[in-house]
C-alpha cells in the first residue's frame, strides 16, 4: 500500500475511463474509482441505503484477513480502493513492504477471486464492469489495464502510476519524458492507443498535489522557471483553458470550484479557486495540521490535528483537532467537532460522504473505530468500536449500502471489512 503523497517527478498520469453514467452499473451506488471521482471528493452521490435514520445499524457483514502481513498506511490512504460491479479491489504491501498485492474480492461474500503481485507498488486506480486500470512501481513504471475479471493484462505503457480517474472519460491521459521535453498524450482507455499528444513544458510539485479531472478539464499542479503555478487543459485535445501563478496545492474539487492547501509560516492555508479562471475566491487560515477530506452538498470537510504526546511518528501519539465542515462558496465554518484522545472525546477524521452522512475514523491509536456525522451538523449518528487497545481502523468507501475500511493491529493483524445493514433494516430512503 503506498500513500497519496508519493509522488514520482518525470511522469504525471492521469486518467479518465470507459464508461459513462449511462453504463449497465448506472443504478448502483458503486465506488468505481480512488476518490469516488475525478474530482477526488470522496462524495458517493449515488448512495441512497444509507441515511442518518438506518446508518446505526451497520453490522459487520464479512472480514478479510490480510495474509502475510499488511503494510498500511494508517494516516493518508488504506487498503479498500474500489468497489465495483460485484468486486472489491484492494491493494496492500507484503512481509517488510518487500512486494505489492493486488486483490479481488467478492463484495457480497468477501471471497477472493483473483490476486496479483509485483516487486514494486501496485494500485488500483479505476474500473468498470470488464477492466481495472492500475499503476505499477517507481523502479519500471507503467500503467496497466487488467481484466476485471481475471486480473489478465490487456494493455500496459510505460509512465507513471494514475494518479486520477473519471468513470465519464474514454481515455487515459499522460503526460512522460525528461525535464523540458515532457508531453501530454491521450490514449484510448480500452487499447492504449495514442489518441493526441502535445508538448507541455511543467513539473510535478512535491507532497500534497493532486491532479484533479472534473467537468471536462483536468487541473494540473506545475513548477516552471517563474514558479509555481497551476494549468487547466480540457480533457478531450490538451488545449490550454487557463494557466496562472496560484502558490497552493489542489486537493479536491466539487460544484464548479476546486480546493488548495498551501503552508505560510506557521499556518496551513485552505483556499477556494474558480474552475473557469482560477481566480481565488476565498481562504481559511488553521494553526493546526490541516487536510482537506471530503466536499460535497455545499461544504468542504477538512481535518485539523495536532500530537501533543508520544509523537514517534505518522499515525501515533496522543492528538487534539476537530473536523471542520466549510462552506464551499464562502469558506466561513459551518460547524467543528472537537476531540482529545487523552480527555475522553473521540478525535475522528473524516473519510467520506454519502446522502447527507459523514463517514469517519478515530485518530490515534487506541481502539479502532468507524462513526458517521450527520455532514449538516455534525452530530454522531453511528460508533462502531474494533478490537483491544492499538487497534487502528481506516474507512476506505461508502458504496451500495455498506461501509469499507481496513483494519490494522489485533491478534488477528491486518482485516479488510464491509458493514451493512440487515435486510430488515434496508430503507432505500432519501433524507
Amino acid at each position: 500500500m503506498t500513500t497519496r503523497s508519493t509522488r514520482i517527478v518525470g511522469v504525471l498520469v492521469v486518467l479518465g475511463l470507459l464508461q459513462p453514467v449511462s453504463s449497465a452499473f448506472a443504478g448502483n451506488a458503486d465506488w468505481a474509482q480512488v476518490g469516488f471521482n475525478g474530482s477526488l471528493s470522496k462524495h458517493n452521490r449515488l448512495e441512497s441505503t444509507l441515511v442518518p435514520s438506518n446508518v446505526d445499524g451497520l453490522r459487520v457483514d464479512w472480514m478479510r484477513r490480510l495474509r502475510p502481513d499488511i503494510g498500511f498506511i494508517y494516516e493518508d490512504a488504506s487498503n479498500v480502493r474500489i468497489v465495483q460491479g460485484g468486486q472489491v479491489f484492494a491493494a496492500w504491501s507484503g512481509s517488510e513492504a518487500a512486494y505489492q498485492v493486488l486483490v479481488a474480492l467478492d463484495e457480497e461474500m468477501g471471497k477472493r477471486l483473483w490476486a496479483v503481485r509485483d516487486e514494486d507498488w501496485i494500485e488500483p486506480m479505476a474500473a468498470t464492469s470488464s477492466t481495472l486500470i492500475v499503476g505499477i512501481g517507481s523502479r519500471s513504471p507503467s500503467t496497466r489495464a487488467l481484466d476485471a475479471g481475471t486480473g489478465e493484462l490487456r494493455w500496459s505503457r510505460v509512465a507513471a502510476r494514475p494518479l486520477v480517474a473519471d468513470r465519464a472519460v474514454r481515455r487515459v491521459i499522460v503526460v512522460e519524458g525528461r525535464v523540458g521535453e515532457r508531453r501530454v498524450s491521450s490514449l484510448d482507455a480500452s487499447t492504449g492507443a495514442l489518441v493526441w499528444s502535445r508538448r507541455l513544458r511543467i513539473r510535478l510539485r512535491g507532497w500534497g498535489s493532486e491532479v484533479l479531472l472534473t467537468r471536462g478539464l483536468v487541473v494540473i499542479p506545475v513548477s516552471t522557471e517563474r514558479g509555481r503555478r497551476i494549468v487547466v487543459v480540457r480533457a478531450s485535445d490538451g488545449s490550454t483553458v487557463w494557466s496562472r501563478r496560484l502558490h497552493g496545492d489542489p486537493i479536491l474539487a466539487d460544484g464548479g470550484r476546486f480546493f488548495t492547501i498551501r503552508w505560510a509560516k506557521f499556518d496551513v492555508i485552505v483556499e477556494g479557486v474558480s474552475l473557469d479562471e482560477g481566480s481565488v475566491l476565498w481562504a481559511y487560515r488553521s494553526p493546526f495540521r490541516t487536510m482537506i477530506a471530503a466536499a460535497g452538498g455545499g461544504r468542504v470537510f477538512v481535518n485539523r490535528s495536532e500530537c501533543v504526546r508520544g509523537c514517534e511518528g505518522e499515525g501515533y501519539g496522543i492528538y487534539r483537532g476537530d473536523v471542520t465542515a466549510l462552506d464551499a462558496a464562502t469558506g466561513g465554518i459551518l460547524w467543528r467537532r472537537s476531540g482529545h484522545a487523552s480527555r475522553g472525546p473521540t478525535l475522528w477524521r473524516a473519510d467520506a460522504l454519502a446522502n447527507g452522512l459523514l463517514v469517519v475514523s478515530r485518530v490515534g491509536l487506541r481502539r479502532g473505530r468507524f462513526g458517521a456525522l450527520a455532514a449538516a451538523t455534525g452530530r454522531v449518528r453511528w460508533i462502531r468500536t474494533f478490537g483491544p487497545r492499538g487497534v487502528v481502523a481506516v474507512v476506505d468507501a461508502v458504496a451500495n449500502g455498506a461501509v469499507f475500511g481496513g483494519i490494522l493491529g489485533g491478534r488477528r493483524g491486518g482485516r479488510i471489512v464491509r458493514l451493512a445493514l440487515p435486510s430488515n433494516e434496508v430503507s432505500g430512503s432519501v433524507p
